[in-house]
């Protein structure tokens, strides 16, 4: 943005973004947990457009997570061993997602595993990590500020309601491929938006070209433009009557 600036081009920046899923209070608990769960651990969570965290409604907050709980179970049934799961992508991912748990966990955060623990199983070792539900974490800690990618969902009560540039109703990261729907963010999201016709306009120059019709530029010619006489005047104050 620094150097299209010096330029005096404009940009559009798709940036990490938080992506909150919201369970609204009389939301199905059992529904909203295993589309969330589902899209969260999809490539253990290493996608941009997983749901980030959970606003859940602070009354449902343990059912939800015994919601995520249970989905979690019947969709991975072999837990990080499952051959439909996958590992982290680095080393250094791994111990990332580690630093993050711990930091929130020091700062009062409770960790829930939503996956059976079979870290050395499978092809993958060590860099293997199943969904940890992270409870009540704190929101300054780097959890809650950066982007996770990655399998660690935080789950946070609320009372009230979120920002947001998007929003999927009842499903998961289903409005990004939509190339009917402009997708971009807002904020430390990004500026600007794609996809489809949007991106096409997006990333054009839209020039507009008047074409005067010759009737209009007769009268233009002979009442708009001066010297105005006693009818300009007249046809001033009928415009402007009250």
């Amino acid at each position: 943005m620094q150097a299209a600036a010096a330029q005096l081009t404009p940009v559009t920046l798709e940036l990490g973004g938080k992506s909150p899923a919201i369970v609204g209070p009389g939301a199905d608990l059992a529904q909203a947990a295993d589309r969330i769960a589902t899209a969260k651990g999809w490539n253990a969570g290493q996608t941009c457009i997983a749901p980030d965290y959970c606003l859940v409604p602070r009354a449902r907050q343990a059912d939800f997570v015994a919601a995520l709980h249970q989905s979690v179970r019947r969709r991975w049934p072999l837990g990080e061993a499952d051959p439909d799961y996958t590992a982290l992508i680095s080393t250094a991912a791994w111990a990332r997602m580690q630093r993050l748990a711990e930091e929130a966990t020091a700062g009062g955060a409770t960790l829930v595993p939503l996956m059976s623990r079979t870290r050395d199983a499978g092809p993958t070792g060590a860099r293997c990590m199943g969904p940890v539900a992270v409870l009540d974490p704190p929101a300054d800690c780097a959890l809650m500020r950066e982007e996770i990618f990655g399998p660690l969902p935080p789950i946070v009560p609320y009372d009230g309601g979120v920002e947001s540039a998007m929003a999927a109703v009842n499903d998961c990261t289903l409005h990004q491929p939509q190339h009917g729907l402009p997708f971009g963010g807002i904020g430390p999201s990004g500026m600007g938006v794609y996809h489809g016709r949007h991106g096409f306009d997006r990333f054009s120059h839209l020039k507009g070209v008047y074409l005067q019709h010759p009737l209009v530029g007769a009268v233009f010619d002979r009442w708009v433009r001066p010297p105005y006489g006693a009818f300009s005047a007249r046809l001033l104050r009928w415009m402007l009557r009250r």
